[in-house]
């Protein structure tokens, strides 16, 4: 994989940070009202448009938010 430049690591530590404060939410938003349809899909979506298209910087960073969207999708209240 190659390096990343200073932009993109900017960028990838936001996207980390942002992923975690929106995992606690969503945990918080299932116990109070449930999982749903498109759990958190609303989330990744506001991810994607903070960034612009994940492929404009890396597929490094296309990858974590991926992951995070399985996440979502996999999300169950076992979890926690």
């Amino acid at each position: 994989m190659r390096n990343l430049t200073d932009e993109e690591k900017r960028v990838k530590k936001k996207v980390e940070r942002d992923i975690i404060r929106y995992k606690e939410q969503l945990k918080k938003k299932a116990r109070k009202k449930g999982i749903y349809e498109n759990f958190g899909q609303k989330e990744v979506t506001e991810l994607i448009d903070k960034v612009g298209s994940p492929l404009t910087y890396s597929t490094e960073i296309g990858v974590i938010i991926s992951k995070f969207d399985d996440w979502c999708m996999n999300f169950n209240n076992n979890i926690f």
